[in-house]
């Protein structure tokens, strides 16, 4: 993956700017920065398989914890825009926002970020339902785009049992069997999923 701008071959995302800006919805200054300032070793070695992560049997990435420099929501806004300006699809969206596009059909991206995954307060009922409370329609959001063999998905977490309360063991599952696990302390990350 590219990390640095190279006026010939982003030519086609500099003539788009306004509609490439409106898609991923990042602020344009993300999509030029270098995503290496933004994150850590790991977070590259991520990017830097994404086209083969699914093979890998990887379906997303966590951030798990709180306390990260650069914020959370730095790192995905980076992330982002790094997708971008290697022409892959990568979309950062709000919980909300990304059940409302889903419930509505209009939630495509290749990777679909969302640094507000667990709250502070997990465990509360969401005003959004589709059929079900808040833990069914998280599950069916995930295992739709897990079974896109394309697509993977980033999310943040204060923990594991954040997410068991917010959503259940069968979610907490699913990320920690498939997603790779980052934590503010730059510990190893914990790489999941297995050859498909």
């Amino acid at each position: 993956m590219s990390d640095t701008y190279d006026v010939e071959k982003h030519a086609s995302i500099v003539h788009m700017m306004d509609t490439i800006v409106n898609d991923c919805r990042v602020p344009e200054g993300f999509i030029w920065a270098k995503f290496g300032r933004y994150v850590g070793q790991q977070e590259l070695e991520w990017a830097q398989r994404f086209p083969r992560l699914r093979a890998e049997g990887i379906a997303g990435m966590i951030y798990l914890g709180a306390d990260f420099s650069p914020s959370v929501e730095e790192r995905c806004m980076a992330l982002v825009g790094s997708l971008t300006r290697n022409r892959i699809r990568g979309r950062f969206f709000t919980l909300a926002e990304a059940i409302e596009a889903w419930q509505m059909d209009e939630l495509r991206a290749t990777c679909l970020v969302i640094p507000n995954f667990v709250d502070d307060e997990p465990g509360e009922k969401s005003k959004f339902t589709r059929g079900g409370p808040r833990k069914d329609l998280m599950s069916d959001l995930l295992l739709s785009r897990f079974r896109d063999p394309k697509a993977q998905t980033v999310l943040a977490a204060p923990s594991m049992d954040a997410i068991s309360k917010a959503y259940g063991p069968f979610v907490r599952s699913h990320v920690e069997a498939h997603y790779t696990q980052i934590h503010p302390d730059g510990s190893d990350p914990v790489l999941q999923g297995q050859p498909a």
